[in-house]
């Protein structure tokens, strides 16, 4: 992310859209394609629980911004964004992320 957690968060505009207040949480997937991201939906990912979820078989760096302080989306501000590597949870329709639900640690030796 370019800007920071606070200056991304508002360059996207990221809030809770019900209520126009700050999302406690965000994560950004860092350094990877639209392409590399739909593939979790076919080859590149497993099917994950009952739903429509497909897990990442490899792990991808984020960035997870927690928020600070403020409530309406315009006076948000977040923590300095947290890295880690992650495997990617995703909602699929038609081999397509539709929705990021979660993410796992990967444990990395």
């Amino acid at each position: 992310i370019k800007h920071g957690c606070t200056g991304e968060m508002r360059s996207r505009n990221i809030y809770n859209e019900n209520d126009n207040t700050c999302k406690e949480l965000n994560t950004f997937i860092v350094s990877s394609t639209k392409d590399q991201i739909s593939a979790i939906c076919d080859k590149a990912g497993t099917h994950y629980g009952a739903r429509n979820l497909y897990r990442s078989n490899q792990p991808f760096p984020v960035i997870t911004c927690t928020l600070k302080r403020g409530t309406y989306r315009n006076h948000c501000e977040y923590r300095a964004g947290r890295r880690s590597t992650r495997y990617l949870i995703i909602g699929c329709e038609d081999k397509l992320p539709v929705h990021y639900d979660e993410d796992e640690t990967a444990l990395l030796h």
